[in-house]
């Protein structure tokens, strides 16, 4: 089996390895440097995990080091108070904007969020003599041979075994874990099972995005809702109601 890490920062490439101190580390067969992904082969999880350890990488970030999360949530917290694009338009909201009273605003955030699937990335295969056979957990055919032919393979070189997906909660419809995987494949002898820990699940999901969500709303002197919008990030949903009239304006 053989244990995966990746740079803690998209672009980022290995700057130094402690191959022979994880060598030495009993049941440890090889150590594989990607660069941008680096794996310890060993005979069982265990000796995977001392060999990660002892093997001690040190990243260089690369051009994203100064890349910073506050900046992005920045961003989206200005672009949800900016104009953006409308879908659909139905009604008049600066007619109906005349006969309101009251006005409410709420601002409402939702983070990052990884997928946190119930069993951390894993792909068992095989890439020896040209061909690759892949028992990933991912239902992406077209995706999946998309990926590995941009290895060099060609589709009658890829074979694939589809498992039942449980407990994915849609991180698995990703197929970077199949492509990394392949690439730690082809430098091992015999079939291998890699797997991430579940540190490296978490810090390298594929996350859902970060969101802002503004939303306003007024009323008129009988506290009836008159006109209402909604807001997301440089994206825009916005609804106008006076007797059955409605308005919507959607972002991308």
């Amino acid at each position: 089996m053989a244990l995966i890490a990746l740079s803690p920062v998209e672009g980022g490439t290995i700057l130094e390895l402690a191959s022979d101190a994880a060598l030495a580390v009993r049941g440890v067969r090889q150590v594989v440097n990607e660069a941008d992904v680096i794996a310890v082969v060993a005979d069982d999880t265990w000796a995977a995990m001392k060999g990660m350890k002892a093997l001690a990488p040190r990243w260089n970030d690369g051009p994203n080091a100064a890349v910073q999360r506050r900046r992005s949530w920045r961003t989206s917290r200005l672009a949800a108070h900016e104009a953006g694009a409308v879908a659909a338009s139905k009604g008049k909201p600066e007619e109906a904007a005349a006969h309101t009273t009251t006005h409410v605003d709420a601002v409402y955030h939702q983070p990052f969020l990884a997928h946190a699937t119930l069993e951390p990335m894993n792909w068992h295969g095989r890439l020896a003599r040209g061909r690759v056979r892949d028992l990933g957990r991912n239902p992406g055919i077209r995706s999946r041979v998309a990926k590995l032919a941009a290895l060099g393979l060609k589709p009658e070189q890829i074979r694939l075994h589809s498992h039942l997906i449980g407990g994915g909660f849609g991180r698995r419809l990703e197929v970077d874990g199949i492509v990394l995987a392949a690439r730690i494949a082809r430098h091992v002898q015999g079939p291998v099972r890699v797997l991430w820990s579940r540190e490296q699940d978490i810090q390298h999901d594929r996350y859902r995005p970060y969101y802002v969500d503004r939303l306003s709303a007024s009323l008129d002197a009988r506290a009836c809702l008159f006109l209402a919008s909604y807001h997301r990030g440089r994206r825009i949903v916005g609804a106008v109601l006076r007797r059955g009239n409605r308005q919507e304006r959607r972002g991308p």
